[in-house]
């Protein structure tokens, strides 16, 4: 590998959110509103990162040859929604709002 140059290896992140609230400023008065919220979320990707010079030196060449030029950063990846689950109580129309 060259000096100064970083492999990027494959990145997997797993992400829990949980969320839980009381009232609501419109049911208030009619309903004491409560709701939960989990999510899961999936993170992954693979990426590169090449040397400022040797970018240069490429894209150089890349020109000469009338080619596209390459970015010193790049990658491709995505973030899936696993799972998710609201739930609100009671289940009356004044908390659903």
């Amino acid at each position: 590998m060259a000096p100064g140059s970083r492999r990027r290896r494959p990145v997997t992140a797993l992400l829990a959110v949980a969320l839980l609230l009381l009232g609501s400023a419109l049911g208030a008065p009619i309903a004491l509103c409560r709701s939960t919220q989990l999510g899961l979320y999936l993170d992954y990707g693979v990426g590169y990162t090449i040397p400022a010079g040797l970018v240069k030196a490429i894209n150089a060449f890349l020109d000469l040859v009338n080619a596209g030029s390459i970015e010193a950063k790049a990658g491709i990846g995505n973030v899936d929604n696993v799972f998710n689950k609201l739930d609100i109580q009671p289940d009356k129309k004044i908390c659903k709002t």
